[in-house]
């Protein structure tokens, strides 16, 4: 009798023990009667609410890695992880992929000579110019390159601006022409002029070209047969001869006066540096600002 007692204590008295433990985990706050919506707003209330945002850049390859920092004003600055290129300078952007083959023509025809005017800003090695066969490789194009002289007639009907000049035959379809001699051009303003040579007068006996993006940095100038066009030749000069060397990636900045809204066009801020230990790749910015400065640690 005495153990029956003993164990009918013990088992109520772990009975009351998980009913006050079962009140006691049971939220005060919330009544049986509450819905599931107001049980989580009262379960998770400390926890920010994410709004809908807005694109900061809507084009092509990635970006990623951003440094924010929201400015005392409101504005908004951003840096990106962005998508490499090669060395040295173009004359063109094709962001969609989207460039045109431009058929030359021997000079009695017309649409018979490509040009364009570019800047370069730095010394060059070699000229470079994307030009199309139309599969065959077969045919010759005269590449020449010219000291800008203000304009297009008054370059190319002087003699002493040119400075360099090449004949390029049967090259391969679509590959890059290149221009250079045994030292570096210095910077300035050039003028290339690329045709077929003066000797081929039927036109179908080759077919050959030059390739033309939809559009072009403000300092470049395409021409045909001497009259401006719009769009952009695939032009571009490097600082080391052959082909020229790549990397990976580099950092652009955008910027948003209205919270985040609208952004600016993205600009390139800082790339790789040709020949040093972080040619490969400048990638992961952070960005800090002091006294009205920032400063960028990137990897």
């Amino acid at each position: 009798m005495k153990t029956f007692v003993l164990k009918s204590f013990i088992y109520y008295l772990v009975v009351i023990f998980l009913f006050a433990s079962c009140k006691v985990n049971e939220p005060d706050s919330i009544l049986p009667s509450q819905t599931h919506s107001a049980r989580a707003t009262a379960d998770y209330s400390h926890i920010p609410n994410v709004l809908a945002g807005h694109n900061i850049y809507t084009g092509s390859y990635y970006r990623y890695g951003p440094s924010i920092i929201v400015n005392a004003d409101n504005s908004i600055d951003a840096w990106f992880c962005a998508v490499g290129d090669t060395y040295g300078t173009r004359f063109y952007q094709n962001p969609n992929n989207n460039a045109s083959p431009i058929r030359l023509m021997p000079s009695n025809h017309a649409s018979n000579t490509a040009a364009q005017k570019f800047t370069s800003s730095t010394p060059f090695a070699f000229l470079g110019i994307t030009c199309p066969s139309w599969g065959d490789s077969l045919g010759t194009l005269v590449l020449r390159l010219y000291t800008w002289r203000g304009g297009y007639s008054s370059t190319i009907n002087d003699a002493s601006a040119l400075v360099a000049s090449a004949n390029f035959i049967d090259y391969a379809d679509n590959s890059q022409l290149k221009l250079s001699r045994g030292t570096q051009f210095p910077s300035g303003d050039y003028l290339w002029v690329l045709s077929l040579p003066a000797n081929v007068t039927d036109a179908n006996d080759q077919i050959v070209g030059v390739w033309k993006a939809p559009q072009g940095p403000s300092t470049q100038i395409s021409y045909l047969d001497g009259v401006q066009v719009d769009g952009a030749y695939q032009g571009a000069v490097a600082p080391s001869d052959g082909q020229p060397e790549g990397y990976l990636d580099q950092i652009t900045h955008q910027r948003s006066t209205d919270g985040g809204q609208t952004w600016s066009a993205e600009v390139n801020t800082l790339k790789p540096n040709f020949g040093s230990a972080d040619k490969g790749s400048v990638c992961d910015p952070s960005v800090a600002k002091w006294g009205g400065y920032y400063y960028m640690a990137y990897t």
